[in-house]
Parts: structure tokens; C-alpha cells; sequence
């Protein structure tokens, strides 16, 4: 069985009203079956900044 896991941030779309957004982590499972975990939160600068390197 094949796992395939994607870092999203901001899936929500908070990030512009509060100023910070949460890094989750998708996992899709199996068949239609996928797990959201949260793991930290984060400003959009410091997304940015990460996407970039």
C-alpha cells in the first residue's frame, strides 16, 4: 500500500483575517479514505520564506 503525504498550509483560509495559518499535513490513507494532522501554525512570511529555499 502506497502512502502519499502533502504539507498544506492555510487549507482553511484564515491566514489573511487572523494573520497566522496552520501547517497541516494531508495523508491519504486509502481508496477515498485521506487524514488532515495538524502540526504548527505559521505567518504567511515564513510560508513564503520556506517555499523559496
Amino acid at each position: 500500500m502506497s502512502k502519499n503525504v502533502k504539507v498544506i498550509f492555510d487549507r482553511k483560509n484564515q491566514a489573511s483575517k487572523t494573520g497566522t495559518g496552520k501547517i497541516d499535513i494531508r495523508i491519504y490513507l486509502k481508496e477515498g479514505e485521506r487524514k488532515f494532522e495538524t502540526v504548527g501554525k505559521a505567518t504567511i512570511e515564513d510560508c513564503d520564506a520556506v517555499n523559496n529555499i
